[in-house]
């Protein structure tokens, strides 16, 4: 029997899908094993980091955290002053913040 001969074209396609398979395989290795841990971190830009506002009404409330020697130390207000809350929209100031701040005044 005669083999069925390949044209031209089916050449050009078996050849191009393999190579696409090729790169494929190897931008999922780059990605996955050699890209550092570094630069993953840089890639999300913070947004894998979340620290929850905590609610302690002996200290007031937690406005933020700041670094000290060893690790992250929370930031209570409890004065009856005034705070300046910058976030984006969406973030949770009224829910996180200002409601139990009125709720402790009530």
């Amino acid at each position: 029997m005669r083999e069925k001969f390949k044209t031209l074209r089916d050449k050009f396609k078996d050849k191009t899908s393999n190579l696409f398979h090729k790169l494929n395989s190897i931008q999922k290795d780059y990605y996955t094993k050699t890209l550092p841990k570094a630069c993953k971190d840089v890639f999300t830009l913070g947004s894998s980091k979340s620290y929850p506002m905590t609610l302690n009404f002996n200290k007031g409330f937690c406005v933020g955290l700041y670094k000290g020697l060893n690790s992250l130390k929370p930031t209570y207000y409890d004065a009856p002053l005034s705070t300046l809350i910058i976030a984006p929209p969406g973030s949770g100031k009224t829910a996180a913040v200002a409601v139990p701040n009125l709720y402790k005044c009530a």
